[in-house]
């Protein structure tokens, strides 16, 4: 290269790097210009892009909508008063925010029937704060609703069955496209239950283009040919034996295809408490859990499994009935997976002691315990428990206690929500060092020998346990001690409760019902202290103290006999991790039934605050009692761990 050649290419290299930086800048800059399509001036394309904040709002043409139900559905919006404090994060206009706020305007009209909705969204500057002034512009158009709905299906006689998801489209009502789409979805669904997996459906809209009022839909079905389930393939499985995961599936090779079914079998095999992943799908790919080859599709499962031995230990301080300061530890050794079978077995050690005050032992207690989880070729599981505690010479009598408990478990569980329970308890207690009667001792001691059926059913559609905003939980206990199953207690209890939890808007909505009755068999005596009834404090009725609501002796809660108690809360999310609750509670704690009035309803209002925490949300309540006959009007503050319910 010549020196002059050298000069010229100093000279151009630069020039060279300006133009390259210009060209990207403008390759950036242009689509996002051209992309978001700017609702301002040109001049004001610059300003725009610096992400300004939001001065107002202003809504044009919304006559069937209140501007306040689009605001709270737009990203352009002001920004609330916990932004000016640092407490939530200021919100700024990012790009394409207008196109994703008209759209969603849109589709909030489209939900309501307005199937012609028109908006438009402009951004202007305020000249003197220059944030954005944000207009939205509304054509509502005429409103449609539901007329007629049927689907047509003439090769299956499945259509019947879908009739439960064609009422949610209620004539009259707003005509909501996405709610036509998810009906046709869980029609699907059903139609994939019954061995028609790649059914086609078309769902036609009959509206008069000239009024637009009533929309008559008409769903037709082409259900194609019957598909049944192939052969299963299992993976992952090393130390569990292949045919009891296969035994978890719920169908055989040669079965009518079920949807319902692949998702059950899928929750089978991870229930078993085994494997730590489990998926069930073709062995081709699929979609939406349907098999893409049709026919009779094989399918695989893949699992990951646990380790089936394990060690465990856990110890702390904690507090006893009459001590202030104990220390516990519990050693645990067993096996998840016995010879890979599914069989469960563990042996654990615990002991308490007193400690700082006092350098003694509490109890110990050991126990063993075997699970089998299929009895009779069913899906039973069963577990056998058996504990001792050798019992703890007294620092001040002369004797010791020693206990031999067992209990016998049976629990099924149906469908992903329902499970039941029934268990037999069995109790004895020996005394060892004494000169008198062994039942002046269990007096002395407050020791009772226990030996009773318990059964149980619980229903649980909630989506998240600790914090739900949606589904509900029911469950109902019903336990007979004594009797012809001998020991010292005799009596029946039956305790039920109901919750529900909805949204409203932002906040959820709970609500929850339970009721308890406890009595004496005939001519037996008196129910022990430990399974009466106690209400009041935290998780009943707050305002009061805790066990504060019932029959009292000397200000001492003796338990009552019947329970009714009623409670609402209002759980609205604020900032961050915390919530803020408005609440009331009513009921009251009787004797026994004859007792109970109505105008012994005790009720309570108040406000709470909860933070969210990991381990559940932490709450602290304000409550105060209404005031009501021997009960006068006073509060109290509750500090817990979870929602009250």
């Amino acid at each position: 290269m010549t020196a002059c050649q050298q000069d010229i290419s100093r000279r151009l290299f630069p020039c060279l790097q300006v133009v390259i930086a210009l060209i990207f800048v403008a390759a950036m800059a242009a689509p996002v210009v051209a992309a978001g399509k700017l609702p301002v001036a040109p001049d004001d394309e610059r300003w725009l892009q610096r992400r300004q904040e939001v001065e107002k709002v202003i809504i044009t043409g919304a006559d069937k909508i209140s501007p306040g139900e689009i605001i709270r559905r737009m990203e352009m919006r002001k920004n609330s008063g916990w932004a000016k404090f640092g407490l939530r994060k200021s919100r700024r206009i990012l790009r394409g925010a207008w196109d994703r706020d008209r759209q969603a305007i849109l589709t909030f009209y489209q939900a309501h029937g307005f199937l012609n909705a028109a908006v438009t969204i402009s951004l202007t500057k305020d000249e003197k704060t220059e944030r954005a002034i944000v207009t939205v512009e509304v054509v509502e158009g005429p409103r449609t609703v539901w007329g007629t709905v049927e689907i047509v299906d003439t090769t299956t006689g499945i259509a019947y069955r879908t009739k439960r998801w064609l009422r949610q489209i209620k004539r009259g009502k707003p005509a909501n496209p996405r709610l036509l789409h998810q009906v046709v979805a869980e029609c699907k669904t059903t139609y994939a239950d019954f061995g028609h997996p790649y059914a086609q459906f078309n769902a036609g809209w009959n509206v008069d283009s000239t009024r637009w009022d009533t929309a008559n839909v008409t769903i037709t079905v082409d259900a194609g040919a019957r598909t049944y389930f192939g052969d299963v393939k299992i993976e992952g499985n090393t130390y569990t034996k292949t045919r009891i995961v296969r035994r978890e599936l719920d169908f055989k090779p040669g079965d009518l295809y079920s949807r319902k079914k692949i998702i059950e079998s899928q929750n089978n095999i991870y229930r078993t408490g085994l494997f730590t992943y489990t998926r069930l799908r073709a062995a081709a790919d699929s979609v939406d859990g349907a098999p893409v080859a049709q026919g009779n599709p094989n399918f695989t499962v893949k699992v990951v499994e646990r380790k089936p031995s394990y060690v465990g230990f856990a110890t702390g301080a904690g507090q006893d009935k009459q001590q202030d300061l104990t220390w516990d530890y519990s050693l645990e050794w067993g096996t998840r997976n016995w010879f890979g079978t599914g069989r469960k077995w563990a042996l654990t050690a615990k002991s308490e002691f007193i400690v700082v005050t006092d350098w003694r032992v509490l109890y110990h207690r050991f126990e063993a315990s075997y699970t089998e989880p299929w009895v009779f070729g069913l899906r039973l599981p069963t577990t056998i428990q058996l504990a001792y505690e050798p019992g703890v010479r007294s620092a001040v009598q002369p004797y010791r206690i020693e206990k031999i408990e067992g209990e016998l478990n049976f629990s099924r569980r149906f469908d992903v929500d329902k499970q039941v329970w029934l268990s037999f308890v069995y109790e004895n207690v020996n005394i060892f060092g004494i000169d008198k009667p062994i039942e002046e001792i269990l007096a002395e001691e407050g020791i009772t020998i226990r030996r009773k059926l318990v059964f149980a059913i619980e229903k649980d559609s909630r989506p998240n346990i600790f914090i739900p905003t949606s589904g509900s939980h029911t469950r109902l206990d019903a336990e007979y001690a004594g009797g012809f199953l001998g020991g010292d207690i005799d009596f029946y209890k039956l305790v039920g409760s109901w919750s529900r939890y909805q949204m409203m808007a932002a906040s959820v909505f709970a609500t929850q019902l339970k009721f308890g009755w406890v009595k004496s068999h005939s001519g037996g005596p008196p129910v022990p202290t430990s399974d009466r009834f106690y209400l009041g404090g935290a998780n009943s009725i707050r305002g009061y103290s805790e066990n504060g609501v019932g029959p009292m002796t000397d200000g001492t809660p003796e338990g009552g006999g019947v329970i009714a108690v009623g409670n609402i809360e209002l759980r609205t999310p604020v900032i961050w991790k915390l919530w803020f609750t408005v609440f009331g509670d009513a009921g009251n704690n009787w004797s026994n039934y004859h007792d109970m009035a109505i105008d012994d309803i005790l009720v309570s209002l108040g406000l709470g605050v909860q933070f969210i925490s990991p381990v559940g949300p932490l709450r602290l309540d304000y409550g105060r009692r209404v005031r009501h006959h021997n009960h006068p009007a006073s509060d109290r503050v509750h500090l817990a761990i979870l929602f009250a319910f």
